[in-house]
C-alpha cells in the first residue's frame, strides 16, 4: 500500500488528506464432502487469492473523486498519448510576456535594486534540476507514472536537447548584456528554461496521471528559480519570462517527438479525469502580468511647493508582474496569497506644466575670481524628465469562484496586506550641457574640489531636485476575473484588480544654483571658511492616498 501514498510527497506544497478504501471479498469456508466439492473449493480459493481492486479516495473540502487503477491504465496496444494530446498553448503567454516586457526591463530591474539591494544567493544553480530529480526518484522507487523508463528517458533527453538548442541559439545571436554587465548572453535565461523544462516533465509524468499537486510543486520551484535569477541581478525579467516559455515548449516538443517514435509502446497511465473542470479543481497557482494605472496625481507638501518645488507628482502607466495562488475549501470559496512588483512612471508637475531647462557652462573668470556663464552657450528648450517609482506588494485573503460550465468560471477576491514602497530621485529642473548624464543633488559635493581649484564646471549651473524615500504601508485590494480551462489543468485568466494604499514617504528637496553656491563657496574660501557644503535642502515626510487599477492576464495551473 505504500506506493499508493507517494503522491503525498509532492514537495513545497500543502498535502491533501487521503483515505484509502480497500475492498476485500469475504471468504466462505465449507467442509467438502466429495472430490467434486474439493475441486470446486480449490477453484474458489484461486479466485480469492487474486488481489482485490484497490480504489484511492482523495478526500478534501473541495469534493471527492474515486479513481481505480484500471480506469487510469493504458491498455495494451492503445495509442493514448499522441502529438495532439501533448502539445498545448501553455508556452505562448510566457514567450509573449517575455517580448512584451523587454521595453520596461530596466524599470523592473529598478524595483529589484530598490527592494533587494545587495542580494546574492547561488541556490538557483542547483535547485533548477530539482523537479527532474524528483521525477526520477519517484520512478526509481517503483511509483508508476505516465511512461516506462525507456520512453521517459528518451522524452527527457529530447526535451533537454531542444531546450539547449533554442536557448543557446538565441543567446549568442541576441548577444544581450546581462544586468550586472558580466557578459553578453543574457536573453533568454537558461536556468529558468531548465527549471521549467524539468517542471513540465514532472507535470507530464505524474501531475497529469497521478495528482495535480505534482504540477503545482514543480512549477512553484521553477518560478522560484526565475525570481532568484532576477534578484541575483543575472537576468532581466524579459529573459526569465521567455526562458519559462521555452522550457515548457521544449518539453512539449520532446514528448511529441517521443510519441511519434514509440507510438503505442511503453506507456502506463492515462490522464486523470476532470482536470479541466473548475468544480473538481478550483485551486490554482498563477503567474501574471498587467498594466498598472494610477488614477490620481500624488500631492506634494506645501512647504516644498513654496520653496520652488512641484505642486504634485503625476503617476502614469506602470508595469505589473506577479504570482498568485489559492486553495479552495469547496467549488466556491478559498484562501490565497498574491505577490507583485510594480514599476510606475512618475512626472513632477511644475505649476501644472513640465519644467523648462537651459544648457550652459559654468566658467571660472580669474580676473574677478567668480564663476559665470558665457551667454553664447545658452540653449533653451522644454524637456520632461521622468523616473520610475517601484513597490512590492504581499497580500492575502478570501477568493471566490462561480463555475459556469466544465471549462469556464468567474472569480473574485478581497485581499489585505503590506506594500513596500521604493525610492525615487527626480531631477526636476537643471541647466547645463551634460543633460544625458544627470547627477543627483548629493553629487554636487564632487564639484567642491573643482571650485577649490578654480576649474570650469562642465555639468550644471542649476539643479532643482526632489528625493522620495518610500516606507511600508497597508494595502487593500479586490478584483474580478474570467477563466477558461485550455487543456489538461492549464487555465488562461483575464481580469481587473483594484488596489488602495495610503503611501508614506520621507522627502528631501533641493533648489540649488551652482553659480550662486560656487561663488558663495569662493567667498568662504577667501575668508578661510569651508563651512558651505553646497548641499542645502528641505527635509520632512508625508502620506498620500493612491488608487490603482490593473488589467491583468495570467496563466494558471489548477489542482
Amino acid at each position: 500500500m505504500a506506493k499508493h501514498l507517494l503522491p503525498l510527497l509532492s514537495f513545497l506544497v500543502t498535502l491533501q488528506v487521503l483515505a484509502i478504501d480497500t475492498h476485500v471479498p469475504e471468504l466462505h469456508w465449507t467442509l467438502p464432502t466429495t472430490l467434486d466439492g474439493i475441486r470446486r473449493e480449490r477453484e474458489q480459493m484461486k479466485v480469492s487469492e487474486e488481489p482485490a481492486p484497490v480504489s484511492i479516495m482523495c478526500r478534501n473540502l473541495s469534493g471527492s473523486m474515486t479513481v481505480s487503477p484500471e480506469a487510469t491504465k493504458v491498455t495494451e496496444g492503445e495509442r493514448y498519448w499522441t502529438v495532439k494530446r501533448d502539445l498545448t498553448l501553455a508556452s505562448v503567454p510566457y514567450i509573449a510576456l517575455g517580448f512584451a516586457t523587454r521595453p520596461v526591463k530596466r524599470d523592473v530591474r529598478k524595483v529589484n535594486h530598490d527592494i533587494n539591494k545587495g542580494f546574492h544567493n547561488k541556490a538557483d544553480d542547483y535547485i533548477q534540476y530539482a523537479p527532474l530529480a524528483f521525477t526520477w526518484i519517484l520512478k526509481a522507487t517503483g511509483y508508476e507514472g505516465r511512461s516506462k523508463w525507456g520512453r521517459m528517458l528518451v522524452s527527457n533527453a529530447l526535451s533537454g536537447a531542444i531546450m539547449a538548442g533554442i536557448v543557446n541559439t538565441i543567446k549568442y545571436t541576441a548577444a544581450e548584456m546581462r544586468p550586472d554587465g558580466s557578459s553578453r548572453n543574457s536573453f533568454p535565461s537558461g536556468h529558468t528554461a531548465t527549471a521549467f523544462m524539468a517542471a513540465t516533465i514532472l507535470h507530464k509524468e505524474y501531475g497529469l496521471t497521478r495528482s495535480p499537486w505534482f504540477s503545482v510543486g514543480g512549477y512553484a520551484v521553477a518560478t522560484g528559480i526565475g525570481v532568484f535569477r532576477v534578484m541575483n541581478n543575472r537576468h532581466w525579467v524579459s529573459d526569465v519570462m521567455t526562458g519559462a516559455g521555452i522550457g515548457i515548449l521544449s518539453t512539449e516538443l520532446g514528448y511529441a517527438v517521443s510519441d511519434l517514435i514509440f507510438k503505442d509502446k511503453h506507456t502506463l497511465r492515462r490522464e486523470l479525469e476532470g482536470l479541466n473542470d473548475p468544480n473538481e479543481h478550483p485551486s490554482f497557482f498563477s503567474l501574471q502580468a498587467g498594466i498598472g494605472i494610477v488614477m490620481s496625481t500624488q500631492g506634494i507638501p506645501d512647504e516644498i511647493t513654496a520653496a520652488g518645488g512641484p505642486t504634485g507628482i503625476k503617476k502614469g502607466i506602470g508595469t505589473v508582474i506577479g504570482a498568485e495562488a489559492a486553495y479552495f475549501l469547496n467549488s466556491y470559496l478559498g484562501f490565497g496569497l498574491r505577490a507583485r512588483i510594480i514599476s510606475t512612471a512618475v512626472t513632477p508637475r511644475w505649476n501644472g506644466t513640465d519644467h523648462v531647462w537651459t544648457s550652459g557652462l559654468l566658467h571660472y573668470n580669474a580676473a574677478t575670481d567668480q564663476y559665470e556663464r558665457p551667454v553664447a552657450d545658452f540653449k533653451y528648450g522644454t524637456d520632461t524628465r521622468r523616473d520610475q517609482m517601484s513597490s512590492f506588494d504581499l497580500m492575502g485573503g478570501v477568493y471566490g469562484q462561480l463555475p459556469l460550465n466544465k471549462r469556464m468560471s468567474l472569480g473574485g477576491k478581497i485581499l489585505f496586506g503590506h506594500r513596500r514602497n521604493g525610492s525615487v530621485w527626480y531631477l526636476a529642473d537643471m541647466t547645463g550641457n551634460d543633460t544625458d548624464n544627470m547627477k543627483k543633488p548629493e553629487d554636487l559635493l564632487a564639484e567642491i574640489t573643482k571650485v577649490e581649484q578654480r576649474q570650469d564646471i562642465t555639468t550644471y549651473d542649476h539643479v532643482k531636485g526632489i528625493y522620495l524615500d518610500g516606507k511600508g504601508s497597508f494595502i487593500f485590494g479586490t478584483g474580478f476575473n474570467f477563466s477558461y480551462a485550455l487543456k489538461h489543468n492549464i487555465v488562461w485568466r483575464v481580469g481587473i484588480d483594484y488596489d488602495f494604499t495610503r503611501a508614506r514617504y520621507d522627502y528631501w528637496f533641493q533648489n540649488v544654483s551652482l553659480v550662486d553656491e560656487a561663488n558663495a563657496y569662493l567667498a568662504a574660501l577667501r575668508n578661510g571658511d569651508k563651512g558651505n557644503d553646497m548641499t542645502r535642502g528641505l527635509e520632512g515626510s508625508f502620506s498620500r492616498n493612491l488608487h490603482q487599477l490593473t488589467p491583468v492576464f495570467g496563466i494558471c495551473f489548477s489542482f
